[in-house]
């Protein structure tokens, strides 16, 4: 398993922002394949989300499960809430995501180019569940495993593409 740690990832970004760093993830990779396709995975805070992204089309399949009603009573995230809920949602969306949400078509593994994830900044029980799952997946199909930081993609975006 290959480890990158770019300091990219994040929520709250459009389509083509996640083209244009996902195209910049698949760079780095040795697989010289016509389309490069990444898992990515964000579990830094409240909501799971998970998406298949092509360096040539961009998001091809994505879903996001929001606990917004899980922590409304409480005015704020609990992370012990946040993590089961998390741990609750991942494999749903996973699924989901695998069988192409969108897409005309379903994904295999072994189409994958790299598994991304989200490791920070963010709470870390919820962290740890994006994290473990990126792991487990990198490692059981022999796919390259990128480290991801929210706050670095932000400067990332300011740089590349907002300012240009």
């Amino acid at each position: 398993m290959m480890l990158y740690d770019l300091g990219l990832a994040g929520t709250e970004i459009s389509v083509l922002q996640r083209k244009v760093i996902l195209t910049y993830f698949c760079t780095l990779s040795n697989n010289f394949i016509e389309e490069r396709l990444v898992l990515g995975i964000e579990t830094s805070c409240d909501d799971t989300g998970i998406a298949v992204v092509s360096d040539v089309r961009g998001v091809i399949s994505q879903r996001v499960s929001s606990q917004y009603d899980v922590h409304r009573s409480y005015q704020g995230v609990v992370p012990h809430l946040a993590r089961r809920a998390h741990l609750q949602n991942i494999e749903i969306l996973l699924k989901e995501v695998m069988e192409g949400g969108q897409a005309s078509s379903s994904f295999d593994f072994s189409e994958l180019s790299a598994i991304a994830v989200t490791v920070g900044p963010g709470l870390g029980p919820c962290l740890g569940v994006g994290l473990d799952k990126a792991k487990e997946l990198a490692m059981q199909h022999n796919l390259p495993f990128i480290a991801v930081n929210h706050l670095e993609v932000r400067r990332f975006l300011v740089n590349h593409v907002i300012g240009s």
